[in-house]
């Protein structure tokens, strides 16, 4: 499905009863539900909506960090929750999907029945602690999985992602202000 912006993104939806949005990791994709085995569990109670994000998967790549903020990133859900005709869903969010998952909290809390996150506090540290990893990428997926000890299964996923798609996540990720509640006002589950 196409975003507001024109950016293709791509969801399946398998399974029946309660909604729940699952996102994934950063340089991860939907994929990852299924291999850890999260949708064998749930999809038999839960209707799960599993996206690619923006940059991600099979999801189109812009290079552009302004394309992965947080606004389009949360456009790109209500897009998708319009089209499945669901009001609100529960979230549960991992890593950079949690960033996403923060974001539905803060800005589009009405479409939220319940958060879970993972993995990604409500604000980040200082920007600079994403220096050294943009950096890792401007060298290229080879030696940013060779500094990060990716192996295995995990680097060949990580290996079929675009550079210059995840150094511009990446930088959206460093210039995220955080959940600007408070997380005792949270009025979320």
């Amino acid at each position: 499905m196409d975003s507001a912006d024109g950016v293709r993104i791509h969801y399946v939806a398998p399974g029946e009863g309660s909604p729940l949005l699952m996102l994934h990791g950063f340089a991860g994709s939907s994929t990852d539900w299924h291999r850890f085995g999260y949708v064998d569990g749930l999809q038999s109670e839960n209707q799960l909506i599993l996206m690619d994000e923006r940059g991600h998967g099979r999801s189109n790549r812009p290079l552009d960090a302004k394309a992965y903020a947080i606004p389009n990133r949360i456009s790109d859900v209500l897009h998708i929750l319009d089209h499945l005709n669901l009001d609100k869903v529960d979230i549960l969010g991992y890593s950079m999907g949690g960033e996403l998952a923060w974001g539905m909290a803060e800005q589009a809390s009405d479409r939220v029945r319940s958060l879970i996150v993972g993995g990604m506090p409500p604000r980040l540290g200082p920007p600079e602690i994403f220096e050294e990893l943009i950096g890792n990428l401007e060298q290229g997926l080879d030696f940013a999985a060779g500094m990060w000890g990716l192996k295995g299964s995990t680097m060949h996923r990580f290996m079929e992602n675009s550079a210059d798609a995840l150094i511009a996540s990446m930088q959206a990720i460093r210039d995220w202000q955080g959940y600007a509640g408070s997380l005792s006002a949270l009025d979320i589950p």
